[in-house]
């Protein structure tokens, strides 16, 4: 049964006569009385009888009655949002560590384009981020630029870089830049396995040649940050989420030469991924809102 038959149902009731409903549905009579004797067949019971030249409900038609129009009055709502772009949506938007910090501007302006969109923030590991957009988890995400996989599609939206941060009293300072072998053997404050921060900074030294064994480990970006500035060792952190307590003095950054600590920020989703009117207007403002440092 489809929702052509619950009208046809309707217009005979209303009408109480098979040939009076095919007029005002513009349809021809014999249509409208297949139509109804589908219906009774479908739910073996008679819907409508025949007193004076007219059609009645039968008990099983006046029920029928009740459920026609509360379906028929929600579809026709749901038909009508739907044309207007108004019905009821969420985004789930995931986000690796650092953009999780600066977040808020994209959230202010995207309240203001979707109001009636409720989003729901997300924030993990490069790694895990991954695994939500292949299952469909969240529908976008703000993480580090990787090297190409063909299921999921990249856009640049920034660029940042790591740095190496350490107590403002640290000796180290004193002897201007040091190399890449002075900083792996260290005393290391890096996050997690997994975390994009991490893999860029293993990969970068592995690639010099370098081995790193970390002091500290933490899944949080400010822990390591804290221990940084109490001396405990030297944290390798995003310098998007390092500037404040750098411009504060709480920290020192620790110039190292001969490494490559640029980073990538780059907007990304599934290439199967439907983009809904709300995802497009939250990627637009991604792009148009920047939120590159002052490198």
């Amino acid at each position: 049964m489809t929702t052509r038959h619950l009208k046809i149902f309707l217009e005979v009731y209303k009408s109480g006569s098979m040939t009076a409903a095919a007029k005002r549905l513009f349809m021809t009579q014999p249509s409208v009385s297949q139509a109804i004797h589908e219906m009774e067949e479908h739910y073996g019971v008679r819907l409508f009888e025949r007193l004076y030249r007219k059609l009645f409900p039968t008990p099983a038609g006046k029920e029928l009655v009740l459920y026609a129009e509360n379906i028929l009055g929600l579809f026709n709502e749901m038909e009508a949002k739907l044309e207007a772009g108004n019905l009821a949506q969420s985004l789930e938007v995931g986000l690796f560590f650092t953009a999780g910090m600066l977040v808020h501007p994209w959230l202010s302006a995207f309240r203001a384009a979707c109001p009636s969109t409720s989003v729901h923030i997300h924030v993990w590991k490069g790694s895990e981020l991954k695994r939500r957009l292949r299952t469909a988890s969240i529908d976008l995400a703000v993480m580090e630029e990787f090297d190409h996989e063909p299921d999921l599609c990249q856009e640049l939206i920034a660029e940042d870089r790591l740095v190496a941060v350490t107590a403002v009293d640290d000796p180290l300072l004193s002897e201007g830049p040091i190399t890449a072998r002075q900083l792996s053997e260290a005393p290391l404050l890096l996050r997690e396995k997994g975390a994009g921060v991490r893999d860029q900074f293993e990969s970068e030294m592995q690639r010099l040649g370098f081995h790193i064994s970390p002091l500290w480990e933490s899944a949080s970006s400010l822990v390591l940050l804290e221990a940084a500035r109490h001396r405990e060792g030297i944290a390798i952190l995003p310098y998007q989420l390092a500037q404040p307590a750098l411009h504060r003095g709480e920290v020192a950054e620790l110039p190292v030469t001969g490494i490559d600590f640029a980073r990538r920020m780059a907007l990304t989703w599934h290439k199967d991924k439907f983009i809904t009117g709300p995802m497009q207007t939250f990627m637009d403002i991604v792009r148009s809102i920047s939120i590159s440092p002052e490198l």
